[in-house]
Parts: structure tokens; C-alpha cells; sequence
């Protein structure tokens, strides 16, 4: 009898519900579990649920023939830390080719960068979230039995190829994507008002999430571009200028909202009335409807309007100050946190170079009177000089020169002589 010897990660699952069959499981010669099987089992394996993975634990799953359901979940990733666990790259190849599933999971894999479903055409429920490397799904629109999709979080995430077309071709029963991915499927109002559970999602720092209907969704992204054409309207002559002019709008229209830190569900207030969600002082919502949120709010906002204008941005973690990283010798590195907790920036992607801001310090900096905008398009070890960034930055040098603060500052001003003529022009 040929047996099949698959690793541990894999293995305990498979052992736990062939047991639950009543199939008992192999021992080695020292009378623990040897993770042997023969084909005839592993025909058997209809579910495998992997908890904290690791790169490469999937060689081998692709024995289990008729395997209906896979999830991989770590449930404790952070990104100031240097040592979480994940599945690779590779092991996305594996899943790539396991044509039997009908349920996919992925959720908190930092090793990955790409998923691809082009040949899981039986799929009726896929998740994707909080895997902060991805930056592709591929083959959405072959996707023909799917009837809940869940794709959110995923911060290098910038569009959803065939999105659109997985929409308009199945009768779906939950939509679940983030928010940032409204603007691609925001022609598409009368198929997702059809959806019994249609919800777009923020996935905040705190490891809290606000949604929105599709209503709501409607809403924000309708101001949105009305603040967009505005700044369309003062003819920015490249990308950089038109990040210069955005954080500059959210410098001067947002403020911080020292108030819902103290409040327990962090939610906004306008004269004493509640306004908005619980955890909203983290959103954009709040950031561009109510004109107050939270630093991480801030960032959201941005990266809003910069993606109605097609510029790549991602939510980058950080700590205010510099050079809080440790070694542990045993963790790796770690990363020092203060008793305030989190911070966020936002990473810009202007052709080949990538740049930070910290619209939050510049608009706090501009209430107070310093219109400069002196945290606006650094590189990595400018921005570093008073941000300690987390692990999912590693892979970003600072090759690039930041932008300098004298091309800001005349930029501004030339904008501003702009301004006060077409003003007294049109009177």
C-alpha cells in the first residue's frame, strides 16, 4: 500500500477529520503521528482549515482531489512586527490549480503577493483580507458560481481586475469590498442595490472596521468628486502637483478630532449630537464629510481622492518618532510601541518613484499657522527622520530625493496669486 507523506501543517488538519470519519491515524516508530496517508483518504478531505501557516506548508494539498473548502487564517498579524507567520507566493500556485474548491479563504498572509482563481470556476464563496502585500487578484471575471465575495483590506490593493464583470454576470448574495474600491464598480448602482448584502468596508489600525452601504457609499463618492473637480479646476500640472493641492485641501478643510479619542465607540460629534459611526473618526467618511477624524482618517481621505485621480497610494503604519525598532533575538525584530498606540501616513507612487505624506501633522501644523506643508512627498529616510515605519515598509528604499520644500512653497504661492486673480477677475 503506497502511502502519502504530506507536512505537518497540512497533516493535522487531515488527521483531525479523517478522525472524525472514524479513520485513525498513522504513527512513526516513536508513537507520534506520522502524517501518512493513502490516496483513498485524502479522496476523503472535503475541508482543511490552516491557522498560523508558513511558507511552503501547502506542498502537498494537492492530493486532496475533492477538496471543497480551504482556509488560511492568521489571526494575529501586526505590522510592527518582523516575525509573522505566512504562506508564500508558491503556495499560491498550489491554490491556483485545487479545481474542486467551492470556498476560498485568505485572510492575514503577509508572504503573499498575487492570487489568481482563473481556474476555480467552482467557487460560490471567496475571501480575501487584511493580506497587506497583495497587490493582484487575477481572474475574477471567470469566476461563474460565485455567490459571496469578500476583498478587503488588502492595503497594496490598488483596483480589482474583473470585478465589474463578476458583478454584472452572477445573481450574488453578499458583496463585500473596500471602500476604496467603490469608484470601479460605482457605475454598477442598479446590480448592487440587488445584493442582499452589499457593504464596503474601511479596515482601520485598530483592527476595526466601518462599512457602508451602498447608499452611503454613493454619497461620500459624490462629494468626493466634487472636491476632485475642484482641485482639477486650478489646471495642476502633474502628479505632484495635484498631491501637493489635495493635501492642501485636507490641511485646510479637516481637523483633528481630539475629542472622539475620548470617547469609547470613537465616534464624531457636532453640538453634542452623535454624527456618523462608531470607529468613523478613523475613516475617510468622517474625514471629508464631517471635516474631522483621526490621523488615520486623514490618510484615508487622501487616498481617496488620489484614487478618483487614478495616483497609487497605500496606508502605511507608523509610530511618530524615530529609531523605535529593537532586536530580539528570539522574535526577531520588534517594534517599541507608545502608550498612544498607532500612527498613519500615506505612501504615494508617483512613475517610478514613491514618496510619504503625513497630512495629519501638516494640517495640524496649518491650524496653527505654518501653511508649508513640511511633511508633504518625502522619501523613506526623509520621512524616517520623525517616523518610525512598520515591517511593510522594508521593502521601500530612499533612493528618490524628496520633493523640496521650496518647490512646494513657490508651487503654493503661485496657486495663491492664481486664485486672487481670477478672483478679481469675476468681479
Amino acid at each position: 500500500m503506497e502511502l502519502i507523506k504530506l507536512p505537518y501543517k497540512i497533516g493535522i488538519p487531515i488527521v483531525k477529520y479523517l478522525s472524525n470519519l472514524g479513520i485513525e491515524p498513522r504513527k512513526d516508530n516513536g508513537g507520534g503521528l506520522s502524517f501518512q496517508f493513502t490516496q483513498e483518504e485524502l479522496d476523503q478531505v472535503l475541508e482543511i482549515q490552516i491557522d498560523e501557516p508558513t511558507a511552503g506548508c501547502l506542498q502537498g494539498i494537492e492530493h486532496c482531489h475533492n477538496l471543497k473548502s480551504l482556509k488560511v487564517i492568521n489571526k494575529s498579524y501586526s505590522a510592527f512586527s518582523n516575525s509573522n507567520m505566512s504562506i508564500s507566493d508558491a503556495d499560491i500556485k498550489i491554490i491556483a490549480k485545487l479545481t474542486s474548491l467551492e470556498s476560498l479563504s485568505i485572510v492575514g498572509q503577509k508572504g503573499i503577493t498575487w492570487v489568481d482563481v482563473t481556474d476555480l470556476v467552482n467557487l460560490g464563496f471567496l475571501s480575501i483580507e487584511r493580506n497587506n502585500g497583495i497587490d493582484l487578484v487575477e481572474g475574477l471575471e471567470s469566476l461563474e458560481k460565485i455567490k459571496e465575495i469578500s476583498i478587503f483590506g488588502n492595503k497594496e490593493l490598488f483596483d480589482l481586475r474583473g470585478i465589474v464583470n463578476l458583478i454584472e454576470h452572477n445573481k450574488l448574495d453578499v458583496l463585500e469590498l473596500d471602500l476604496l474600491n467603490f469608484p470601479e464598480v460605482s457605475g454598477l448602482i442598479p446590480k448592487l442595490l440587488a445584493i442582499p448584502n452589499c457593504q464596503f468596508y474601511e479596515t482601520c489600525s485598530s483592527g476595526k472596521d466601518v462599512h457602508y452601504n451602498c447608499g452611503t457609499a454613493s454619497l461620500f463618492q459624490k462629494r468626493c468628486l466634487e472636491i476632485a473637480k475642484e482641485i482639477l479646476s486650478q489646471k495642476p500640472e502633474n502628479t505632484l502637483n495635484i498631491i501637493i493641492l489635495i493635501e492642501k485641501y485636507i490641511a485646510e478643510h479637516i481637523t483633528y478630532d481630539y475629542d472622539a479619542l475620548e470617547r469609547k465607540g470613537r465616534f464624531h460629534e457636532t453640538n453634542g449630537v452623535r454624527r456618523g459611526y462608531s470607529n468613523g473618526t478613523q475613516s475617510a467618511y468622517n474625514g471629508l464629510i464631517y471635516g474631522s477624524c483621526v490621523c488615520e482618517g486623514y490618510t484615508r481621505s487622501m487616498q481617496y481622492l488620489l484614487k478618483l485621480l487614478e495616483i497609487k497610494t497605500k496606508n502605511v503604519y507608523c509610530i511618530g518618532g524615530k529609531d523605535k525598532i529593537k532586536i530580539n533575538e528570539h522574535y526577531g525584530n520588534q517594534v517599541e510601541l507608545p502608550d498612544d498606540g498607532y500612527y498613519s501616513i500615506i505612501r504615494v507612487e508617483v512613475g517610478d518613484a514613491m514618496y510619504y505624506c503625513d497630512p495629519c501633522w501638516d494640517s495640524c501644523r496649518w491650524h496653527k499657522g505654518d501653511t508649508s506643508l513640511p511633511y508633504c512627498l518625502k522619501n523613506r529616510s526623509d520621512i524616517s527622520q520623525n517616523h518610525t515605519l512598520s515591517f511593510e515598509e522594508n521593502g521601500v528604499g530612499g533612493i528618490y530625493p524628496s520633493i523640496s520644500p521650496e518647490y512646494i512653497k513657490l508651487f503654493l504661492e503661485n496657486q495663491e496669486e492664481l486664485l486672487i486673480d481670477n478672483s478679481s477677475k469675476s468681479k
